[in-house]
């Protein structure tokens, strides 16, 4: 990725997607990131919208919200990353910005302060 004329094309404190002056495009989430070029960006997206979330949670016998269960298949046969509904949702929030979600609230776990439950 270059440092110079970067665009932020979207961003969370989880990750974002940044358009870099040469044409390739740099997404991170968490600890992973991918440098795609428009063409690998553009098949990235369509694969994004094939995955059944609703099918992957019920393979799963862990009925824990945040067990990772929804997969990514890479080109690297080796290596598969999986994620839980709420981080594929963020995930799909950096990659299509104007999209809207049913997670655009604000939560609670968002906040990182001590909750007072009274």
């Amino acid at each position: 990725m270059c440092n110079k004329n970067i665009k932020i094309i979207s961003s969370i404190k989880e990750g974002s997607l940044i358009k870099c002056q040469c044409g390739s495009y740099t997404f991170k989430f968490n600890n992973i990131i991918f440098e795609f070029t428009e063409y690998e960006l553009r098949s990235f997206k369509k694969y994004l919208m094939k995955i059944n979330v609703d099918y992957w949670e019920n393979q799963c016998i862990c009925n824990i919200s945040t067990c990772r269960k929804i997969p990514i298949i890479t080109s690297q046969g080796n290596l598969l990353l999986i994620f839980n509904r709420l981080e594929f949702e963020k995930i799909k929030k950096i990659i299509f910005p104007n999209k809207k979600s049913n997670f655009d609230l604000l939560n609670h776990k968002d906040l990182q302060l001590p909750i007072c439950k009274n």
